[in-house]
């Protein structure tokens, strides 16, 4: 192999050792062998490449022939020299031979001349080396050597010579200085170790170490997932999955062999998949929300065994059901209904509106949440219906619309005639009567205003409408004076179409109930389980991932990616990150480490 010391050549020929040296005893043995496979192309007439080898024959001049030699080792090692075809080839025993003397007649030759080079002096850095040094030890640019005196000049001009850069006490007291300034930059913690920031650190106690700790954990895990998580354009395909895990559920039948090949087939994300198949055959977590998605999909009929491949109709349109429900809560997409359910305390009346198209009657549907009716007591006012581009109070055209029916059914019989639309007119005077009855009355004789009607869940009302109506609109309010309105879940809304089940939970309604009640306890918790399972945007899907730390690595989310399922996503550095950070939290999280595991956090740092 080649030697360090190759740099010898551009020395002065008066540091050359001897030729008494590089006529060692060793070049008695090589010298047959360069006479016999050698001499022919580079001695005597023939000198191929301008390599004369023959005229060192006698005396191999080592010392001066270094750069020449070098080259002959060189081109032996690599099996360049001699040629493939050449007249006497290199055997192996002859190969060593060569070598070994080259080896050695270089190594004495360089040793010879590795002498003294004379005084040198033990510089220190300049003030723009010193800061380079620290921005590539530390990865940060914190300029502490500005703080330096400035560095002298030599003759030449130059700053960095070696015999102005020595160190005085007023440079040495600089540098203890900057020193630390730097550590005041750390960060030294058991799974990260030693790193530095930009803003000064210092002295912190365990509260703002946990704070750096759980930052940056929220930081990684919202840039690491962001790019894979569904935005609030994209279409989440709930009917999809669905339909992916109810293949699953029966794969004795369907053939399906992994939920894997099924997210493949059906282009859906598979760590997604795994998560609704998780989500829709555990009790876990329970919710009465989650339950409206659950529930139903576990009805779902199997498939038939002689059409294995075929999704029976029932399945599909279920599915599509569900997948409404499912969404309704998700509007409107800029406060959604998940959203707004945290401030639905009673305190403020929540409005209700439909569009509508061409209907003659709306249904305002009053729900007790399927948890029974004790305190559901509320007051519909302001109501209003749109016709012409206005709206019009609800009210005012009924009373006066019932008093012109009757009217007109008393000419009607006065004349002996039927009116052709009579039956119609019976109706909306009966439905019309029985509501004018009820408005301005309150069942504890309590006072409320005249255009005000007090309903208690579960019931539908259905009010009449004039012919063009294109909207209607009213407003509920939870009656908070009701002696039992602590007990108080209710939900009301209204529609033109077929009126939901008012017995039991309304997909996408608000439930309104008394702020600090146990009610308002259960409902939420049961609510904010279903939010945590389904959250409404990115932001907050960003945000179940980011909780990682604090609950193992995993959570019930569906649109999310446990520790396992991102790390499958992430390059061997970012799992690193997270494997050392998480070594961290497991050390900070409670503030104080205990006794016993003080020398483990010592341990843990040593190693980095």
């Amino acid at each position: 192999m080649s030697r360090p010391f190759r740099f010898i050549p551009i020395l002065l020929p008066s540091l050359f050792a001897t030729a008494a040296i590089s006529a060692a005893p060793e070049y008695d043995a090589a010298r047959p062998v360069l006479q016999q496979t050698c001499f022919d192309c580079h001695g005597g007439k023939k000198t191929k490449g301008g390599v004369d080898l023959k005229k060192l024959e006698s005396e191999p001049k080592v010392a001066s022939e270094f750069e020449l030699w070098s080259k002959v080792q060189e081109v032996v090692q690599k099996g360049e020299m001699p040629p493939d075809d050449a007249k006497t080839p290199l055997t192996e025993v002859d190969r060593k031979t060569l070598l070994s003397w080259v080896d050695s007649a270089l190594d004495r030759v360089a040793r010879a001349n590795a002498g003294d080079p004379g005084p040198v002096t033990l510089k220190r850095l300049t003030k723009a080396e010193y800061d380079y040094t620290v921005r590539d030890l530390t990865g940060v640019n914190l300029q502490a050597g500005r703080e330096f005196p400035p560095d002298g000049g030599g003759g030449e001009g130059f700053s960095n010579l070696g015999d102005v850069l020595f160190i005085n006490p007023q440079q040495l007291d600089k540098y203890f200085s900057a020193a630390r300034k730097i550590a005041d930059h750390a960060s030294i913690l058991p799974g990260s170790g030693v790193q530095f920031y930009q803003q000064r650190i210092g002295l912190r106690g365990p509260s703002q170490v946990k704070a750096e700790v759980e930052a940056s954990l929220y930081r990684w895990y919202q840039e690491m997932a962001a790019p894979h998580l569904p935005t609030d354009e994209d279409d989440l395909r709930e009917g999809d999955y669905m339909l992916a895990c109810w293949k699953w559920k029966y794969k004795e039948i369907t053939g399906v062999q992994s939920l894997e090949a099924l997210a493949k087939e059906a282009g859906l994300v598979s760590a997604f998949l795994n998560n609704w198949w998780n989500f829709l055959q555990n009790a876990e977590p329970k919710s009465r929300f989650l339950d409206l998605t659950r529930v139903p999909w576990i009805a779902l009929p199997a498939p038939d065994p002689q059409k294995p491949r075929e999704v029976p109709v029932a399945v599909s349109e279920s599915t599509k059901a569900i997948q409404t429900q499912r969404r309704a809560w998700l509007l409107p997409k800029k406060w959604t209904v998940q959203r707004a359910q945290q401030d639905s305390d009673g305190i403020r009346p929540s409005g209700m509106e439909t569009e509508l198209h061409g209907e003659r009657w709306v249904n305002v549907v009053f729900g007790d949440l399927g948890d029974g009716n004790k305190g559901d007591w509320a007051f519909l006012e302001n109501a209003e219906f749109k016709r012409k581009g206005r709206f019009e109070g609800y009210f005012y055209w009924l009373n006066n619309q019932v008093n012109d029916d009757r009217k007109a059914l008393e000419a009607a019989a006065a004349s002996g005639q039927a009116l052709p639309n009579q039956k119609e007119l019976e109706e909306r005077i009966k439905e019309g009567s029985a509501l004018l009855g009820m408005l301005g009355k309150h069942p504890a004789n309590l006072p409320i205003e005249a255009q005000v009607l007090v309903v208690q869940a579960p019931r539908i009302l259905r009010l009449p409408l004039p012919e063009g109506a294109q909207a209607f609109k009213a407003k509920g309010r939870l009656d908070l004076k009701h002696p039992d309105a602590e007990f108080a879940t209710i939900q009301w809304m209204a529609t033109g179409g077929p009126p939901p089940n008012p017995s039991a939970i309304i997909p996408g309604v608000l439930t309104v109930w008394k702020r600090g009640t146990k009610a308002q306890s259960v409902t939420m918790g049961d609510f904010n389980v279903m939010k945590s399972v389904f959250p409404d945007s990115l932001e907050r899907r960003l945000e179940e991932v980011s909780r990682n730390y604090q609950r193992g690595g995993k959570g019930p989310s569906v649109y999310y990616f446990s520790d396992a399922q991102l790390e499958a996503l992430l390059n061997e550095q970012q799992r690193s990150f997270l494997k050392n950070r998480l070594v961290d939290w497991g050390f900070v999280r409670n503030l104080t480490i205990p006794k016993n595991r003080e020398g483990e956090w010592n341990e843990q740092v040593l190693q980095h």
